[in-house]
């Protein structure tokens, strides 16, 4: 048998493992600002759409109550009030599991899956007929919702460093003062869809832009 000769070049080998030393490598700045701006176009829209129309929900159950939605389910007393409390303590009582759930599932399908399962509800919040329906809709919109946020972060943590995160988290701040400004004004102008085909105007203003996330932002995020 002959021996085996080595084909390795010493000389190569040093001056590969030269090239990948820790701080060897450099990235040209207006490349990386070019790569940066493509990531900003095609993950910050989403991320924007996503906590927009997120907070517009929030204040749609708020809005729902001046166009009859209290006089439809026959609310009394303060069931109204115990309807809308009973969605928040479901969204701080998941926000912990829901953040080591992150861990487990990837987050652009645990985002995804997470708005269109809270779309879905939140337009079903429409249609409820009494009191018990409005009570079970907003325990299941806690429960859809309160991914989102973590799911959110995790996600933009996979694209940007520390440092960029900062100014990306504060699109998140940035949508829900919008949806603040805008949700109003959603309102007034839903306001006038009263009675088309029957129905109250809040059942058109509640499912609106729930609708929305669901045929757009969310299954683009799957």
């Amino acid at each position: 048998m002959e021996p085996h000769i080595s084909n390795r070049n010493p000389d190569n080998e040093k001056s590969i493992e030269a090239k990948f030393r820790p701080g060897a490598v450099t990235i040209d700045p207006e490349e990386e600002k070019k790569a940066l701006r493509s990531v900003d176009y095609h993950i910050l829209p989403v991320i924007f759409g996503f906590y927009f129309l997120n907070f517009l929900d929030r204040s749609n159950l708020g809005n729902g109550r001046l166009y009859g939605l209290e006089e439809d389910l026959g609310l009394v007393g303060n069931q109204f009030q115990i309807a809308t409390s009973v969605f928040y303590a479901i969204f701080v009582a998941g926000e912990v599991p829901s953040a080591l759930l992150t861990q487990k599932i990837p987050a652009s399908r645990f985002l995804g899956g997470a708005a269109v399962s809270w779309g879905i509800v939140a337009s079903l919040t429409g249609i409820a007929q009494n009191y018990g329906g409005l009570i079970i809709c907003r325990i299941l919109l806690g429960l859809t919702e309160v991914p989102m946020f973590p799911a959110a972060v995790l996600y933009l943590t996979a694209f940007y460093s520390r440092k960029e995160l900062a100014v990306r988290f504060g699109f998140l701040a940035v949508s829900g003062a919008v949806a603040g400004a805008v949700g109003g004004l959603l309102a007034y102008a839903i306001g006038y869809m009263d009675d088309i085909h029957g129905l109250r105007a809040w059942r058109w203003h509640v499912p609106f832009p729930p609708l929305i996330l669901v045929t757009t932002f969310g299954f683009v995020s799957l």
